[in-house]
Formats: structure tokens, C-alpha cells, sequence
């Protein structure tokens, strides 16, 4: 459907999750959105009610809460888009309505006069509103002291309040306000970052300025050639490392923004590992006809340290079955799941050795059950080898079937770092990253997780699995108030419930209480003195899980591994509106759950006890739903992901291209001299014909 022709509208009001106008000649009311990035389509509700259009934005910001976004709003009629304009409006914001979340959506008119939508956080609405550009001219760290200078570049009459930094944490309102020097375009600020009380892991900077009386945050962005060089290239000169072992330092978003991150100083952030990553990439170079022809591929699970989730299984298949494949498995030599690859030592390389370095720059191809971060550290911004892991293609595994949790911007197929092939569970999935992150339907691969191809019921009706998942919201507190959260609160009370004690004596069962990485620390929070009870977060997952009769979690997506096992679930979701906040679902938590749900203690006890006494057999009309979300459940889903990799060539070869169009583009001297001469117009052609030649 092409868009052919625009339709004028007045009289625009914003108001109670509404949007209204006036249209003389309306072709219908169908109002489409489209997604600016990923194409992505929405038909709102509509009606027409006075002479007036009214859209209804309540289910479409339920929808869409969790993630920024931008959509250009059409009218839809006889299989044309007619983009809406409004009539004498340009370049202005309406009230923002707010979603059940952290951002706000908010109706503007575009400087061509269309009718749009964003969804962003308040703070990063704000320098969007004042049309705001804020340039970070240099940066530098000597001992405690960063200073920076900056242009800004502001139309209205402003109040300088002075240069923030914010915890990135959307749970976490933590902001330090340091002073600025400078008048008109030219400002600079000093931070002595001894004066903070730092948490991990990202703090953003801002411009606070005052317009009409009203504080107005501007983020910093768009370093200059200079300033990038130093962001991008150095990292010991441009740090400080903290008693405690922590260091800070400056880097460029993904986005194009600057930040800092404090993270804790790891064995391998050493001159003498940044030397081996350099000498690395020469090798590579020198030898590069060479690593072209293997056709690498790297295979990896989380902090690449473990060898039991899809990454392994899929890896272990290649090698019993494809072993002219290059396939390697990273993973770091003291692993505890170490001793499981020993029979396929020829193809383990072992994290931070010479050989990945190399392999790192050589692969073709990496695959994972996570992101691409976490092949080499997720919390490393900096450095060769994450500058060129950026542009691989990756094969996303997943951990289990998406529904239970939304995923982050990371997963959207407009991210850097996005997956290029994304494995699904079922067309039903498929309708979620296609809807939601803009991938088509040829990226996708329908398979099934390769673990379960071992799966199998080994459970004799006698044990309980409990595994809850993090909370995002808990994620950079400290270890005291997450030991107060009502998270640790409700878990202890309901492991320390005499009630619990007395149903599992009386049916004679035993309960393992398995914790999430996240959660570790904690252990000891839930030590009950009682044969009955287990408590472990190391143990196989995968094994664990077959063993069990039952699973209790509340968002955690292992509860599709019992699923495959037709096993009863157990959801128990006590905090489910911080949920839909902070983190949120693609499922339908009232009605599309495939096992029971709980919000009390008492009523989850219940429940155990009710499937207890029936043997812990599935309710029929959870096992109905299984055809829908589990389709294959026949041991092949390896066969296929591999099959479908290797069908899907030609794609990503083309997702090669243009992850190299994108890495020219990025490069601080093309940006620059783009800065300089995209006035003229063969520049712009040039610009063009490489973008199509990319696509």
C-alpha cells in the first residue's frame, strides 16, 4: 500500500487519551499509525462522534508503553494512506497523556505539518520540545576532575541551571546538579566524581536550562570528530578508578549520546589486555583471506560462563552432526560447566585467550541465547573488539518463548546491536517480534529452543521447582534495600510458612527454591532448617526442570520448558502492576496464561495442595493452548535452526552490507566531513545511492 496523497484536518484537540479533529471530506475512519523505524502498523480505534474524529489511544499505549517510539498518523481508504496534516500547524506538542509506565505519550505536529506520536520518557521529551541542540565540543579526565565544554544552540530565552547527571535506572530518580560557566553559545563544567555517591552502571548527562520558568532537560550528544576520537579510542587516560575497585568513564551510546559508566574494574581491563586486543586485530588483518574461508562461527551463553541453555545445545548438535562446520564455543576456562565440553575441546575457545581475540574479529557469524554484549563483557563500552562485535550478525536462540516479559530497544531490529535472524517458538511469537520490533517474517525462524531437544519428564510426581525472575527495578539498589524489597519479603514468607511445611509432610514432597543470578547474594536469606526444602543457583537448570512435577515462578519464561512437559505452572504474581510498569508483557496476564494464576500466599498454598492431590495433572484447558504456542514438540528444533541458518544465507549477507554501510557511517571522520558538506546536493546523492545499494 502506497501513500499517495495527504488530507487536511482542523480543530485538533488532545485531551483523556483522546485525539480529535475536524475533517471536511473524511475517506473513513481508519486511522493507521506507521512506526518511523520499523515500519511497524497499528489501526487505532476510532469513531466519529459531533462532526468530529475521535482516536482512542488507551489500547494502543497499552500496547506500546514500554518503549520509545515515533508514529506518523494516516487515514486509510480504498488501499491508500492519506498522511493526516493539519491545517496552519507545524512544530507543535500537545499534552502528554501518561501510560501505565515510565514514558508518556505525546500528539505533535511535525514541521510539515503531519500529525505524529511519540512515546518517550518526560526527561527525553524535553530538549525535543525546545527544538535544543547540545554539542560536546571536549572532555577530559585528570585525577578526580572531568571537564567538559559544549555549544548550545537554543532559540528561546533560558536560565542556565547547571550540567546532570542521572542515574539511568527508569526506578532510580538519583541526579547530581553541577555548576556551568559560559555565556551565549560556549559553555564548560567541572565534576570532581569523588563528590558522588556512585551506583552501577550508566548515569547520562543533561543541560538543565529554565524556560518560562519551567526546568527543561537537553541531552548531551553529537561529540564533535575530536571529541569522538578520544571517547571511542582511549580509556586509561580518560578514567578514574575508585578504593573499592570500580572505575567511571566517558563513552558514546548507541544512540549517540554521552554517558558514563561506573562498573567494577574486572582481571582483563589492563593494558596488557587492550595491548593483546591490538595485536589481535593485526593478525587478523594479516591473515584475513584466511579466516574468510573458515567461515567462522561463535556459539555463546550468558558472561560466556555457562554451557546449559540453547547456546550449548545447539553447539553440541553442530558437533555431532555438522563437524565440517566451524562452529567454537566460548567459554571463560574456570567455568564450573567447563568439564562438560571436554569431549569437544577441539573447538572450545576459552574467553580472553589470544585465540578469541582473533576469532572475535575473524567470525562470520555469532549465535547466542543473548546479546551480542555477552560474548565478550555486556558492561564494556569501549575497546576493538566490541567496536567490530557491534557489526556481526547474530542469531538470537532466546531463552525460552517471549510473552511473559517485553524485551528492551536492544531486541529492535533498528538497534546496532540487534539480532539479524531472531528463532521463535511458534507463528504466535512470530506475530511478537514482528509487531513489536520490526522484523519480517523471512528473519524469523520458526524452530522451537534447542534444549528442548533433550528434554525429557523425568519427575516422580514428588517435587515442587520454585524459580521467580529479577526484578528491573531492583537492579542497581543497594544490598540493604533490596534485602527490605517486598520481592525478599514475600519469597521468605512463603518458604517459612508452617502451612507449606505441613503440605509438603502430608504429601510426602520436596520443594527446590532456585535463584536467579541477579539474586545470589541472597542466598542465605532463605536458608530453612528442613530436609524437604533445596535452595541452589548453580545447579542444571535444564535437569532441575525435568525433574520437577510442578514449577511456581511469576514471569520467569522457563515456564514454557514445563509447558513443552505438559506440567502444571504456577504463576505467582503478587506484584503484577510494578510489573506492568517497570518491565511489562506481551501476553494478556487475565486470559492468556497457560497455568494458574495467584497474587496471595495463601491462595498459591492452596493451589499446590489442589494439584497435589491430583497427581500434578495439567488442567485440560491449559494443555488446549498448547497447539497454539508450542507447535513443535518433536526433538528437531536444532536440525531446524541450523537448516534455516544456512537457507537464510543470502540475507545475511545482506545484513553484512549494510552493517558495513553503517559502520563508514559511523566512523568520526565520515561524520565530519558529512557535517561539513551534506548542503550539497551530489553529497546527498552519493548518501543515497549507497544507502539503496545497502538494502
Amino acid at each position: 500500500m502506497e501513500q499517495k496523497k495527504i488530507i487536511t484536518v482542523d480543530n485538533l484537540i488532545s485531551e483523556d487519551e483522546k485525539i480529535s479533529f475536524q475533517c471536511k471530506d473524511p475517506k473513513s475512519l481508519k486511522i493507521i499509525g506507521i512506526e518511523k523505524t520499523m515500519k511497524i502498523r497499528w489501526t487505532f480505534d476510532t469513531e466519529m462522534i459531533d462532526s468530529k474524529i475521535v482516536i482512542h489511544l488507551k489500547n494502543f499505549s497499552e500496547e506500546y508503553y514500554q518503549a520509545a517510539s515515533r508514529w506518523d498518523l494516516y487515514m486509510e481508504a480504498s488501499g491508500e494512506l492519506h498522511r493526516i496534516q493539519i491545517s496552519g500547524g507545524k512544530n507543535e506538542y500537545f499534552h502528554s497523556i501518561p501510560s501505565i509506565g515510565v514514558q508518556v505519550i505525546t500528539p505533535y505536529i511535525t514541521a510539515s505539518g503531519g500529525l505524529s506520536i511519540v512515546i518517550k520518557q518526560p526527561i527525553h521529551l524535553s530538549d525535543e520540545v525546545l527544538s535544543a541542540k547540545l554539542t560536546l565540543k571536549s572532555l577530559r579526565f585528570k585525577g578526580t576532575i572531568l571537564t567538559g565544554s559544549v555549544r548550545l544552540e537554543l532559540k528561546e530565552e533560558y536560565e542556565l541551571v547547571g550540567m546532570v547527571l542521572k542515574q539511568r535506572d527508569v526506578s532510580d530518580n538519583t541526579q547530581y546538579i553541577f555548576p556551568v560557566k559560559g555565556k551565549g553559545h560556549k559553555l564548560s563544567f567541572t565534576i570532581d566524581v569523588k563528590s558522588m555517591e556512585w551506583r552501577p552502571f550508566y548515569y547520562d548527562f543533561y543541560l538543565m536550562v529554565r524556560v518560562g520558568g519551567k526546568d527543561h532537560y537537553i541531552r548531551l550528544k553529537n561529540p564533535t570528530c575530536m571529541a569522538l576520537r578520544k571517547l571511542n579510542k582511549r580509556l586509561f587516560g580518560m578514567s578514574y578508578t575508585f578504593d573499592n575497585g570500580y572505575w567511571v568513564y566517558p563513552y558514546l551510546t548507541a544512540s549517540g549520546t554521552v554517558a558514563l559508566t561506573y562498573k567494577e574494574r574486572t582481571e582483563y581491563e589492563t593494558n596488557k589486555h587492550f595491548f593483546k586486543e591490538v595485536l589481535a586485530s593485526w593478525v587478523y588483518r594479516l591473515l584475513l583471506p584466511y579466516y574468510k574461508k573458515k567461515n567462522i562461527w561463535l556459539i555463546y551463553e550468558k558472561t560466556a560462563d555457562r554451557a546449559q541453555d540453547n547456546g550449548y545445545y545447539f553447539f553440541k548438535y553442530i558437533y555431532e552432526n555438522h563437524n565440517r562446520q566451524q562452529a567454537y564455543y566460548i567459554i571463560k576456562p574456570d567455568s564450573e560447566d567447563y568439564p562438560k565440553l571436554e569431549n569437544m575441546k577441539n573447538r572450545v575457545v576459552e574467553f580472553m585467550s589470544f585465540k578469541y581475540m582473533v576469532f572475535m574479529f575473524a567470525a562470520q557469524l555469532l549465535v547466542s541465547s543473548e546479546t551480542k554484549g555477552h560474548a565478550y563483557d555486556i558492561r564494556i563500552q569501549k575497546g576493538r573488539i566490541r567496536k567490530a562485535m557491534n557489526y556481526k550478525p547474530l542469531v538470537f536462540l532466546q531463552h525460552g518463548v517471549i510473552g511473559l516479559k517485553k524485551l528492551n530497544s536492544i531486541f529492535k531490529k533498528s538497534s546496532i546491536n540487534a539480532p539479524s535472524l531472531f528463532v521463535v517458538s511458534s507463528p504466535e511469537e512470530g506475530k511478537i517480534i514482528q509487531n513489536h520490533f520490526g522484523y519480517n517474517k523471512n528473519e524469523l525462524i520458526v524452530s522451537g529452543l534447542p534444549r528442548w531437544d533433550v528434554i525429557e519428564n523425568r519427575s516422580n510426581g514428588k517435587r515442587i521447582l520454585v524459580m521467580p525472575t529479577w526484578r528491573v527495578w531492583l537492579e542497581n539498589l543497594p544490598f540493604e534495600e533490596v534485602e527490605k524489597s517486598e520481592y525478599v519479603q514475600v519469597f521468605k514468607t512463603f518458604l517459612q510458612s508452617k502451612e507449606l511445611s505441613r503440605l509438603l509432610e502430608q504429601h510426602d514432597l520436596t520443594l527446590h527454591f532456585y535463584l536467579h543470578p541477579k539474586f545470589k547474594d541472597f542466598i542465605e536469606h532463605f536458608s530453612i532448617d528442613n530436609q524437604r526444602f533445596t535452595i541452589s543457583n548453580e545447579e542444571d537448570l535444564n535437569a532441575l526442570l525435568m525433574e520437577a512435577s510442578m514449577l511456581i515462578t511469576d514471569y520467569s519464561s522457563v515456564a514454557w520448558d514445563m509447558f513443552y512437559q505438559k506440567k502444571p505452572v504456577v504463576f505467582y504474581q503478587f506484584d503484577l502492576e510494578t510489573y506492568n510498569k517497570y518491565q511489562g508483557s506481551y501476553m494478556n496476564m487475565d486470559n492468556q496464561l497457560f497455568g494458574d494464576q495467584v497474587f496471595t500466599t495463601e491462595k498459591l498454598i492452596s493451589t499446590i495442595n489442589a494439584y497435589a492431590e491430583t497427581g500434578f495433572a495439567e488442567k485440560e484447558a491449559f494443555g488446549q493452548l498448547r497447539k497454539t504456542y508450542l507447535p513443535y514438540i518433536d526433538h528437531s528444533n536444532s536440525r531446524r535452526v541450523y537448516e534455516q541458518i544456512h537457507a537464510k544465507q543470502g540475507l545475511l549477507k545482506k545484513i553484512k552490507r549494510k552493517q558495513l554501510i553503517t559502520r563508514i557511517s559511523n566512523n568520526p571522520f565520515v561524520r565530519s566531513l558529512w557535517r561539513k558538506f551534506n548542503g550539497f546536493n551530489f553529497v546527498k546523492g552519493m548518501a543515497e545511492t549507497i544507502r539503496l545499494k545497502a538494502r
